[in-house]
Order: C-alpha cells, then sequence, then structure tokens
C-alpha cells in the first residue's frame, strides 16, 4: 500500500515505521520502548541542550525510520530546523516526515501499532487523515510467526521452537486480543472521526487495486494516477526470501493456509469468528 500511494506526485510516506507512539515486542514478549519515550529519557525538547542531546541519540545511533534523514541533511541543518519549531514532539514527528517526503505537499507514516494513537495523532494534526488497513487475522499472523522464525536467533526462540505448538498457542492468543482490540478501535473511530478515519480491506487492494485506490483517493484528496496499480513490487514477502517479481501478487491472500495448524485455525475460529466476519471474513 506505501508503494501505491507514493507512486502519487503528491504523497510521500516514509518505507521504515518510526514507532514513535507505538511499543514494539520484537521477537521477545517485553515490550521495547517507543521512540518518544526514547527521546524523554535523553533530553527536555524544550530546553537547547536537551534538543542537542536528542539530536545527537538520532545521529549517533540512527534507528531504521531515521536513516534516511540522517543520510541526506546534516547534523547541524536538522538541529536548526528543530530549534526554530515549537520544539514538541509533534514537531519532532512532522520535521521527520516532511524530509521523508522531499518535495511532496504530503506526508505520512506507517506504524501499525499507531492504530492505538490515533486521537493523539488527530490532535497533533488535525488535518490528518488516518488510513487503517485490515488483513485476515490468520494472514497477518503467519506472516508474524514466519518473521519472528527468520531473525529470532535467541536461546528463548530455540526453546520455543522446540514446543511449536504451545509457542503457537501464547503467540496467537497475544495477536488475537491485539487484532480484536485494533476492530473495536476502529469502530469508535469510524464514529468519531467519519471525515478522517478510514478503513481498508488488504485482501480488496490486491484483487481490486484500481477501484479500491480510486475511493482511497477521494477520502485523501488527491488525483489518483494509473502509475499507483502498475509496475509495483512486493519488497516485503514474509512468505519468500527474494523480492518479488513486479505487479500484485494476489496469492498473498491464501498463502497463509499452507503454514497454519489445524488446531491454531481453530483457535482462531473461537476467537476471532464474530468481529472478522463484520468485515467479510469467513474463518
Amino acid at each position: 500500500m506505501t508503494a501505491m500511494l507514493n507512486a502519487s506526485t503528491d504523497i510521500g510516506i516514509s518505507i521504515a515505521e518510526s514507532h514513535y507512539l507505538a511499543r514494539t515486542r520484537g521477537s521477545g514478549r517485553t515490550p521495547r520502548p517507543s521512540f518518544r519515550e526514547k527521546i524523554d529519557a535523553a533530553g527536555d525538547l524544550a530546553t537547547e541542550a536537551g534538543l542537542r542531546k536528542i539530536v545527537d541519540l538520532i545521529y549517533d545511533e540512527p534507528e531504521l525510520f531515521w536513516r534516511p534523514i540522517v543520510a541526506q541533511m546534516d547534523r547541524a541543518e536538522f538541529c536548526e530546523r528543530l530549534m526554530q519549531s515549537d520544539r514538541t514532539h509533534r514537531a519532532l514527528f512532522e520535521l521527520a516526515m516532511r524530509i521523508h517526503a522531499g518535495r511532496k505537499p504530503i506526508c505520512g507514516e506507517k506504524t501499525p501499532g499507531h492504530v492505538l494513537h490515533v486521537p493523539t495523532l488527530l490532535e497533533w494534526f488535525p488535518d490528518a487523515k488516518i488510513v487503517n488497513i485490515v488483513r485476515d487475522p490468520r494472514a497477518t499472523y503467519v506472516s508474524q510467526i514466519i518473521k519472528r522464525e527468520t531473525h529470532n536467533r535467541g536461546l528463548a526462540g530455540s526453546a520455543l521452537r522446540r514446543v511449536a505448538l504451545l509457542r503457537d498457542l501464547v503467540i496467537s492468543t497475544g495477536f488475537i486480543r491485539g487484532w480484536n482490540r485494533a476492530l473495536g478501535l476502529h469502530l469508535k473511530y469510524q464514529a468519531r472521526y467519519p471525515d478522517q478515519y478510514r478503513l481498508v480491506r488488504y485482501e480488496d487492494v490486491v484483487t481490486q487495486p484500481e477501484t479500491t485506490l480510486r475511493e482511497l483517493c477521494r477520502f485523501l484528496g488527491v488525483e489518483f494516477s494509473d502509475g499507483m496499480v502498475t509496475g509495483q513490487v512486493n519488497l516485503n514477502s514474509s512468505y519468500t526470501g527474494a523480492r518479488q517479481a513486479s505487479g500484485i501478487d494476489t496469492q498473498a491472500i491464501d498463502r497463509w493456509r499452507a503454514h497454519m495448524s489445524p488446531l491454531i485455525r481453530q483457535w482462531f475460529n473461537l476467537w476471532c469468528n464474530k468481529p472478522a466476519g463484520r468485515y467479510g471474513y469467513v474463518l
């Protein structure tokens, strides 16, 4: 979806996730602090000394989201631009997104966990539009499991792999709670922010890309272009080690079926059937 929207001459969305407001769990169960929490621990944005410590944090060991910024903007220039702002978290987050967007007038960011922070984001950016991408929970879960198995090299991961079923039950239970919580928030956001919040199904993007993108562009207030649905490349498939050929991978919708045990599938059916049914998913 990010690549599709970035095909617009008006939209520039960062490829990497900032986790500015959202905590992450990585391959373990202990949440990692959000970037905002890391900044607060490093210094006070409101003071010059604190601001410089925060800039040093960003530039000395840049995380994935910040690396393109560090590569294209001198530290002194970034510091000066931040100095000229109101020195708030909102200002720093916006500056980062603006740099990622380049000359494009509309900037954006794609951290999934920010679905928990929509009220804060719309308080910071009153004219913003929020797009929430939902996908079959089983497909999303399998994607995460494969990523964990690819990147997890710790002792805990090795132990869990020896008891795969127990691992799947533990991890899937946490995932199911999060997925159901996100859909519960969707209902609240839809009622509270009808003109600024939109839910889009991943499956509709894959099977009806032009129709779905045209509707989304109308919501965002930008022109649809054919480039949004032609020549796209799947850059982040959890199921394959190599990058996909150009084009939309329609097989991604059902590929999870070969990777989920019958018991875990029944577990999802038990806890996700009713909420998933509201959005056209048959479990």
